[in-house]
């Protein structure tokens, strides 16, 4: 399992320097405006995301090995389509997008939304490594093409960049259906009336949370772009796309904890798991997010462009959202593992009950600054209450959390 997480993260790490580049790109040659407009259309693409993981996604991961493949993916990609289709007309309808990027918006969550489907049913089988690899060749994809139309035509414009996403989700969706071929038998294609009503229900449970995380983590954009203006907004995006760079480490070791935890049957064993994978997760990210702080601030402004020199002020308090992140995120795995995905829920909701409260308060009277402080909190509170829960739920104790000697023995062991 640790040569999966380290590959994992590996992969997801270089994912995350590209992504990070096609930032700095967009950033230096577009300007803050245009980071502004790309981030509301990937909110709103991620938004759509969580709506087509009701049926795709998480419930695809907990079935894959107990129905048939085929039928989890023709159920799946038909409610990719329409709700792609659907809500694509509602947000621009509701003008959370312009309603001149309706068609990106259309094309860019059905090719993600099919992406997640491929993935999930390989993480089902255990299969990390070609997980890995279109999630690898889809960033890869999209920096070369950004860089095609930036250089070789010299189109250095939003469209180009829609255009990039586009192209790029088409191949890695490619790559995907090529790995998902071999589990696609009309074999054991017997009738399960209630496979649809099963796979709706464990999606539905696992999507609300996620569309709760989406709204402590996303609903500040909206907030900022209407009181504070898109420029802003494209700051503050930056500095939130660092810090999600983190959050590969701990997102990469929660990829392996799941598809380790849905196939194992010892209780005790998952307990164990679970433990070791937040102090992994939190040494690791205690190192990265070490190094971020160490860089000195001009040169974000040399990387970004003058226009985006408060970033590095951003960091040092968001550090608490990074480290606190990375163990609520292996946490919640745990409980998804066991189909509890009601305590997730609540951990969501209480954040939602801060975020909305004091996002609409603070950033009116204090702008960004107030939006670092509602992102700490909500972090901060759902942690503890998830750490509650587990110590609950395992019989462990908050010492188990804790490093100690055999812990730093095991991983410089591993390492």
């Amino acid at each position: 399992m640790f040569k999966k997480i380290i590959e994992t993260i590996f992969v997801k790490g270089l994912s995350s320097i590209i992504n990070f580049l096609i930032v700095v790109i967009t950033a230096y040659y577009l300007g803050k405006y245009a980071r502004g407009e790309i981030s509301i259309l990937l909110v709103s693409v991620s938004l759509i995301n969580i709506i087509q993981g009701i049926v795709g996604g998480p419930s695809l991961i907990y079935l894959a090995s107990k129905y048939s493949n085929l039928k989890l993916f023709i159920y799946s990609f038909i409610w990719n389509f329409l709700i792609a289709l659907v809500f694509s007309f509602i947000i621009a309808f509701l003008d959370l997008t312009p309603f001149r990027l309706i068609e990106e918006l259309f094309l860019i969550s059905f090719l993600q939304g099919g992406i997640s489907i491929f993935q999930s049913l390989l993480v089902g089988h255990e299969q990390i490594s070609k997980h890995n690899l279109i999630e690898f060749s889809k960033s890869i994809f999209l920096i070369v093409s950004i860089g095609i139309c930036f250089l070789l035509f010299n189109e250095k414009n939003l469209d180009a960049v829609y255009l990039s996403y586009i192209v790029s989700f088409s191949l890695a969706a490619f790559i995907g259906l090529l790995y998902i071929g071999k589990y696609l038998s009309f074999k054991n294609l017997k009738n399960n009336e209630k496979l649809f009503f099963e796979m709706f229900m464990y999606g539905f449970q696992n999507q609300i949370n996620n569309f709760s995380q989406l709204l402590n983590y996303r609903y500040l954009f909206y907030l900022i772009e209407k009181w504070k203006g898109i420029e802003v907004l494209g700051v503050f995006s930056i500095s939130i796309s660092i810090i999600e760079s983190v959050w590969v480490i701990c997102k990469g070791i929660s990829t392996n904890l799941l598809a380790k935890l849905v196939n194992e049957k010892d209780e005790s064993m998952k307990t164990k798991y679970t433990l070791n994978s937040i102090k992994l997760s939190l040494f690791l990210s205690i190192i990265a997010t070490s190094i971020l702080l160490i860089i000195p601030s001009d040169f974000y402004s040399f990387i970004f462009g003058k226009d985006f020199t408060e970033v590095k002020s951003h960091l040092l308090p968001l550090s608490i959202t990074i480290l606190s992140f990375s163990v609520l995120a292996i946490i919640s795995q745990y409980y998804a593992s066991k189909g509890q995905l009601i305590i997730n829920l609540r951990a969501s909701f209480l954040g939602n009950i801060f975020c909305i409260g004091m996002g609409w308060f603070l950033i009116k009277s204090y702008s960004v600054h107030g939006a670092i402080l509602t992102y700490n909190t909500v972090n901060l509170i759902m942690m503890f209450y998830l750490i509650y829960q587990f110590n609950k739920s395992t019989k462990t104790k908050i010492h188990h959390l804790l490093f100690n000697k055999s812990d730093f023995t095991a991983i410089r062991k591993k390492f």
